[in-house]
């Protein structure tokens, strides 16, 4: 791996590029990846509102108007809002295909790997409730 831009140049070499042509092709593979990267989160962060957060700072989900949906992180590291719940009452999960339909897996104050319920207007925690939820509030 610490070879790779060695291994790339000798690459655009067999091809009869100059170095002016090379560089060009490798800066905007570099710029093309760190773009790619960027895009899905930034995307995502639109449509929810959210940013990847972590516990002690989730809040809620700023384009829903259910006050019981959170920003959490998905299994890819990506902000995605949940419903708020009780710690030890989700099923516990590795990967998104342990959680039923309108589930994803994640991470929570919990301190578990939870099946979050993707928000909706049904998203309810209760006007009383005891004990530690996800969202550490």
């Amino acid at each position: 791996m610490a070879n790779w831009f060695d291994q790339v140049t000798k690459t655009l070499a067999d091809k009869k590029l100059d170095r002016r042509q090379a560089m060009k092709t490798i800066a905007g593979t570099v710029a093309g990846v760190a773009i790619a990267g960027y895009l899905p989160e930034t995307a995502l962060a639109k449509k929810f509102g959210c940013s990847v957060q972590s516990c002690g700072t989730y809040t809620n989900c700023p384009k829903n108007s259910n006050i019981n949906c959170y920003c959490f992180a998905n299994l890819k590291n990506k902000p995605q809002c949940g419903c708020d719940y009780l710690c030890g009452s989700a099923k516990n999960c590795t990967k998104n295909s342990d959680c039923g339909k309108g589930f994803y897996c994640s991470i929570t104050c919990c301190g578990t790997m939870d099946c979050i319920q993707k928000c909706n207007q049904t998203c309810t925690l209760g006007s009383v409730h005891a004990g530690k939820t996800a969202s550490g509030h």
